[in-house]
């Protein structure tokens, strides 16, 4: 639970100091071109689409994949929907490598692309601060589930939906927090205050300062869980050492949640582990062959770093591209169980 303004301004300095670094490196990423996946996959339509949150005053990029024909008018056969959250300063795109096979099952895919995180929005949009409002994330999200009929040409408000969010990094915390996990930041300032965060990047600018983020006026947008949401995968989620173990323990969405056991950005102990050794219906795949943080993103060649970690290269004897399939794999496996399973 959030117990204090100074606590939650706390955290707020852990997360922008954690990921800076992400906006420094990731910032000219405007101008990298994503790989083009439409000529591997001739059968699947790739469209961007925006729409805008009128009360929060937030734009809404969504990238969606869906099978060719499946979204032509009248056809209201949607029902399998699959949510997106990207990680600090990166953007849909960057998991193309999960949407396109989602798409080619059946799956209609929605990307998500948050303002002021997002290189999709022009650099000049890129606020560093933005991932300290957090609460603005679980809020696009909703906001989008909300706006179904905007956003799915062919969507049928009367039938029942199974919709499944996957999250990488604080995309991994966004599905927690949207599954009901609530996070207590003096827990996270006693976390990144002792020996147990040593090494992990999250906690390492956290003695340099922030300016107090304001708060949202809706005081209950802090509280992300949404009860329309049947799954949710976390890979490699972040920010586990602020998850209460009460909300953990109470969040009974099923859980799929993968995590990189030598780990170069973030502790899998207080991550990954933490968050799957409390939520009741979590299922736990463990990444043990030298696997990082960013394995989980697509495929790329560029050179930009985070806190001195490569985006791209991963550690020798790791092969995107296996671990890619492997993962495809789990997730088709945990989506396909029944909702209520």
């Amino acid at each position: 639970m959030i117990k204090t303004n100074k606590s939650l301004t706390s955290l707020c300095k852990l997360m922008f100091f954690g990921f800076l670094a992400i906006v420094v490196s990731l910032g000219a990423m405007a101008n990298v071109q994503p790989p083009s996946h439409e000529n591997a996959q001739p059968k699947i339509t790739k469209i961007l689409i925006d729409i805008q949150n009128k009360v929060a005053q937030r734009p809404i990029k969504l990238d969606l994949w869906y099978k060719g024909g499946q979204q032509s008018k009248g056809n209201n056969q949607i029902k399998n929907i699959v949510i997106l959250s990207h990680g600090a300063m990166g953007s849909a795109l960057d998991y193309s490598w999960i949407a396109y096979p989602l798409a080619a099952s059946g799956w209609t895919v929605i990307g998500m692309n948050h303002f002021g995180e997002s290189w999709r929005y022009g650099q000049n949009n890129i606020d560093p601060s933005t991932v300290t409002r957090f609460w603005q994330r679980t809020e696009d999200i909703s906001y989008v589930i909300d706006s179904f009929d905007k956003v799915l040409p062919s969507f049928n408000k009367d039938q029942d939906l199974n919709i499944v969010v996957i999250g990488h990094s604080s995309g991994g915390q966004t599905a927690a927090a949207l599954a009901g996990v609530s996070m207590n930041f003096q827990q996270m300032d006693k976390y990144c205050g002792s020996d147990k965060s040593k090494g992990d990047l999250g906690c390492t600018y956290a003695k340099k300062g922030l300016s107090q983020t304001q708060l949202p006026k809706n005081k209950k947008a802090l509280f992300g869980q949404d009860k329309r949401i049947s799954r949710i995968i976390m890979l490699d989620p972040a920010l586990g050492p602020a998850a209460t173990i009460d909300s953990l323990k109470n969040a009974t969405t099923p859980a799929l949640i993968v995590g990189s056991k030598n780990n170069d950005f973030l502790h899998f102990e207080h991550h990954a582990k933490y968050y799957a050794s409390y939520m009741p219906k979590a299922e736990l795949v463990t990444l043990d062959q030298n696997e990082g943080h960013f394995v989980y993103l697509g495929e790329c060649e560029h050179q930009h770093k985070a806190r001195g970690i490569s985006l791209c290269k991963d550690r020798e004897g790791v092969n995107r591209k296996q671990v890619h399939r492997m993962l495809l794999g789990h997730i088709f496996k945990f989506i396909h169980k029944h909702p209520n399973s």
